[in-house]
């Protein structure tokens, strides 16, 4: 079952285990992680979600009216996790994808 992706699913402190990761691939319809998961749960360590990386997300979201920055970080975070380290493309299309959320929610508010 795909958990409901509130403030409880995606709360800045919470634990993200593979099995955690794979039903939150499921729901965002990141295809390809989910097959990465799905083929070797095992290799995937758990980490902690920390929101938007050097920046406190409260305070940001506020200033730049992006009221689902936690959303957008917690998507990056899941392609870094669980993406191909070594893919430079992939890389790029990670960087660009998060950039383009972070426009799209400050023009559209």
């Amino acid at each position: 079952m795909i958990p409901k992706i509130d403030n409880k699913t995606i709360k800045i402190g919470n634990e993200i285990t593979a099995e955690i990761a794979l039903k939150l691939c499921k729901h965002y319809g990141f295809g390809q992680l989910v097959t990465r998961i799905t083929e070797n749960q095992e290799a995937f360590k758990n980490w902690v979600f920390d929101g938007a990386s050097m920046i406190p997300d409260d305070i940001f979201s506020r200033v730049f009216e992006i009221p689902s920055l936690t959303e957008i970080s917690l998507r990056h975070d899941l392609k870094y996790a669980y993406g191909d380290p070594d893919n430079e493309e992939e890389k790029t299309k990670r960087i660009m994808n998060l950039n383009r959320s972070y426009l799209t929610m400050t023009h559209h508010q």
